[in-house]
This record gives C-alpha cells, sequence and structure tokens, in this order.
C-alpha cells in the first residue's frame, strides 16, 4: 500500500437497479466497496434490492426498494426512472454532507438523472464500466431503436463523467470507447488472497472434466454451454461437468441429467471461501459468455490454476491467451464450444496452461497492486479541477 493509505474526499458508490435475485453482483460489488473503505474517509453505497454485508464505521448503505422482474420494457423504463429519481434526492443529502466524488457502478452506465444532477453541482463523476449497455443489445438483436436510444444516453454520461473505468485494457476496444481516451482509467477488482493458497492438483487427477459456476442465464450462453454438452455425448461419448450456482434456466440442466453418457454434478450456491476446493476438482472452467466486463469467475478459475474456455468478449482476451493462459471459443455456437472442449481435453499442455494461468493473475490481480490503482484514481480525480 502506498503512503497516501487514506485520501479526504467522501465517497458515494451507486449502482445499477439489480434483480433480486442475481446474488453474485453484491459479492463483486463488496470488492470495490472494501477498496475505498481502505482509501477514503467515509464511504456510502446506494443500491436496490440487496444488503452489502460489510461492517465498517466508516460505511453507510442506503438500499432502495426497485422492481427488476417485469418483462414489459415501458414498465421496466418506468421502474428504472423511479430509481434514477430516488437516488437523486439521495444525492442531495450527500452533498449537504460533503461527498464530493460519486462513482457509478454495476449496471449504472443509463443513470442519465444522477448523472446530470451531480454535473450541474460541479460534483465529481465516476463510471465504472463493465459492459457497454447498447453493446449487450446488439449482440441480443434488439431493435434498432432501443440501441439508438441507449447509445444515446451512453453518450451523455460518458461525456459529462469526469473519469471512466473500464475493468481491462481490450474493453475500451471492445465497448468502443476510444473516443474518452483521455478520461479513461482501467480498473480490476482483486482475487482475494485464499484463491492462491491452495496446491495446484495435477489436471489429470482431477475427477470433472469441465465446470461452469455462476448464473444460469440466458446472457451467460448456458443454453448453448447445455447443448454443447448433447453434442459431445452423442459424437464423444463420456463428459463429467460440476456446475455450481442457479437461475432461469436451471431447467434446461435438469432436462439433461438423466443422459447415461453425462454425468453431471449440481451445488447451489455455495460460500465464497469453498470456491477454490472445487475449481481443484475440474480440469477446464467454461464461460461462454454474450457479455462480461472482467468475470471474477475467470480470474479465481486461473488463480486456482484451472484454465479457462471462454468468448472474447469484454476484457476476457486480456487475461484469457489462446493456449497460454486459456482458451477462446470463437464463438457462442454450441457445436464451437464442443469442438474447443475436445480440443483443450485432449490438450497435453494443460499442465503448463494451468501454472501460467496462475502466474499471470497473481501478478497483476492481487490485492496490494489494485489498491494502489484505485488510490492513484482517487488521488487524481480529488485534485484535479472540475471543467
Amino acid at each position: 500500500m502506498r503512503s497516501n493509505d487514506c485520501i479526504c474526499p467522501k465517497v458515494a458508490i451507486i449502482t445499477g437497479n439489480w434483480d433480486i435475485n442475481n446474488l453474485s453482483i453484491r459479492l463483486t460489488a463488496q470488492k470495490l466497496v472494501l477498496i475505498f473503505l481502505k482509501i477514503s474517509k467515509n464511504v456510502t453505497v446506494i443500491s436496490a434490492n440487496h444488503d452489502i454485508n460489510i461492517d465498517n464505521l466508516n460505511l453507510t448503505h442506503k438500499k432502495i426498494s426497485c422492481e427488476t422482474d417485469s418483462r414489459h420494457f415501458v414498465i421496466r423504463g418506468f421502474n428504472h426512472i423511479i430509481y434514477q429519481i430516488k437516488i437523486v434526492q439521495t444525492i442531495f443529502k450527500l452533498v449537504k454532507n460533503q461527498y464530493t466524488v460519486f462513482i457509478f457502478c454495476f449496471g449504472a452506465d443509463l443513470f442519465i438523472l444522477p448523472l446530470l444532477t451531480l454535473f450541474i453541482l460541479k460534483k465529481k463523476i465516476l463510471i465504472r464500466t463493465d459492459s457497454r449497455p447498447s453493446t449487450s443489445l446488439q449482440y441480443f438483436c434488439q431493435p434498432s431503436w432501443k440501441i439508438f436510444l441507449f447509445e444515446t444516453v451512453e453518450k451523455i454520461n460518458y461525456s459529462i463523467s469526469d473519469i471512466i473505468i473500464p475493468e481491462s485494457k481490450y474493453m475500451v476496444k471492445f465497448y468502443h470507447l476510444e473516443r474518452y481516451s483521455n478520461k479513461i482509467f482501467i480498473g480490476p477488482l482483486f482475487v482475494e488472497d485464499y484463491f492462491f493458497k491452495h496446491n495446484i492438483p495435477n489436471i489429470d487427477h482431477r475427477p470433472f472434466d469441465i465446470g461452469y459456476f455462476g448464473r444460469f442465464s440466458e446472457e451467460k450462453g448456458f443454453a448453448e454451454l447445455i447443448e454443447s454438452l448433447r453434442i459431445i455425448s452423442k459424437s464423444h461419448g463420456h463428459i463429467s461437468a460440476l456446475f455450481i450456482g442457479d437461475g432461469p434456466m436451471r431447467k434446461l440442466l435438469m432436462d439433461i441429467q438423466n443422459d447415461n453418457n453425462l454425468d453431471i454434478s449440481v451445488i447451489p450456491w455455495c460460500e465464497k471461501e469453498d470456491i477454490p476446493s472445487y475449481f481443484a476438482k475440474i480440469k477446464l472452467f467454461i464461460l461462454p459468455s454474450y457479455k462480461e466486463g472482467l468475470p471474477n469467475s475467470v480470474l479465481e478459475s486461473m488463480a486456482c490454476g484451472t484454465p479457462v474456455l471462454a468468448t472474447p468478449v469484454g476484457g476476457i482476451l486480456d487475461v484469457v491467451i489462446d493456449n497460454q493462459t486459456g482458451f477462446i471459443i470463437p464463438n457462442n455456437s454450441p457445436s464451437e464450444i464442443a469442438n474447443i472442449i475436445q480440443k483443450a481435453l485432449n490438450n497435453s499442455d494443460l499442465n503448463r496452461i494451468s501454472f501460467a494461468a496462475r502466474e499471470k493473475v497473481m501478478e497483476e490481480y492481487n490485492n496490494n497492486s489494485v489498491l494502489n490503482n484505485y488510490t492513484d484514481i482517487l488521488s487524481y480525480v480529488s485534485t484535479s479541477s472540475k471543467s
């Protein structure tokens, strides 16, 4: 940790209106909160539906109830605006209490009402983006008018912010943020120390061929992953897989458990500290997502010495180097996923790739490196003048 351990400004962290069933995002948010608790005087978190569950005298948490389960775009949009109005009301109170730095993160890229409010009040605005919403819409073939609407809001918000913090360098290119290069600072999160403390077992001694840990949902390419297992079962014979998590696509997983060629084990969400022991049981970790920032699961898998197979979205290409620290799945088609799984399982260099993956994460995503990086970001924004 650098000498400027505690920087003066009070910091507010404003998150997206999370789905109440999305527990993993809360764990990710906790990391960012812990970082700023170490480098700022007071931190207030504004979030929807979830508790942050951090016990610290310098932390205040304001939880705002927000409906998130409607499938109708107009109703979702209305709920989104209501949440933003509630945030604006809270912002005025924070400004009165001398809060000067406001960080929008984890789905808050489109919060135009709070951002415009802070811009008018001449407060420091940071947007920590883990994916650009308009780009995600394009992958899911959404209507052009909706993409245009999101792009317009993004351009306004990114333009009035003081700093934009993508999770990795490649995200700048992937999400077309080059025009904002003068205000971009890269800001990944850390991997907890206990992920590095486990010995790396030989790949050949691990009981499961593949594993998937996370939310069973569309944007994760979960349906395509399940179909790829059907393909492997029909053409290549037996394969074993470990799934940890839950989500709206759980039934797809249940439907293939009776396949005689598939040895499927399913575990509900587990304690974070137990995850390294599960990574040690799988030969490969699979993440065929349509959108990502820089996924915790990818970094954690690599920290445990488990090679990753992932699609080239978000910041994944910054850490998963094909045939060096993992394997890239060129697209989300089930046949391509099945093909890469088979090639990777037959790769004679898996143990070398396993150690290379761990070394990369240990060097670049340890607690001290990430903490020093955010210290520099907060120091810069605290001393720069507001235009």
